[in-house]
């Protein structure tokens, strides 16, 4: 039982935390931050990082070892019909580059615009998981399950892959 409640306590936090109100559930160890930021860890426990601190348009989203630094902070906020935009720490957006739906397209920051190709989906998979969908149905994505740092994000088609999997934490 203990595991049936904690499993519904962490996937009220990751609903919580989709619909933009961002606080942790009871019995958390893992606060959010004051300001509603979070980090997004990978499988390899890194976290979405903007590379370089850049606040450039265009800037990749990458894995990176987790830190405090402000670019591995995000924003998810709820936007309605079920989506989400993600703020960067530069006031900006996740943006599928060039709004392509082909495989292997970087994820970037670009300034919001409200635009379809920064309109997610987050949906819990079980085990404190979530993936994250594109408008072209494709998924979040670390490229070719790389572990290491500088790990380019991208969309790829979803096939359930654990470096498809990620934790708002």
């Amino acid at each position: 039982m203990y595991a049936s409640v904690r499993t519904r306590w962490h996937l009220l936090r990751v609903l919580v935390v989709t619909a933009g109100m961002l606080v942790p559930a009871a019995g958390t160890a893992e606060a959010v931050s004051t300001d509603g930021s979070v980090h997004i860890l990978t499988f390899a426990d890194k976290c979405f990082d903007i590379g370089g601190a850049s606040t450039s348009d265009g800037a990749p989203l990458q894995q990176r070892t987790c830190g405090t630094q402000s670019d591995q902070q995000f924003k998810v906020v709820d936007i309605g019909d079920g989506q989400v935009q993600i703020e960067t720490f530069a006031n900006k957006c996740l943006d599928v580059r060039g709004a392509d739906s082909s495989n292997g397209v970087q994820i970037q920051q670009w300034a919001c615009a409200g635009v379809y190709n920064q309109r997610f989906r987050v949906t819990p998979v079980g085990g404190g998981e979530v993936t994250i969908t594109t408008f072209a149905d494709k998924c979040f994505d670390v490229r070719g399950a790389g572990e290491t740092d500088g790990t380019a994000i991208q969309q790829w088609a979803c096939y359930g892959g654990y470096n498809q999997r990620f934790r708002i934490s």
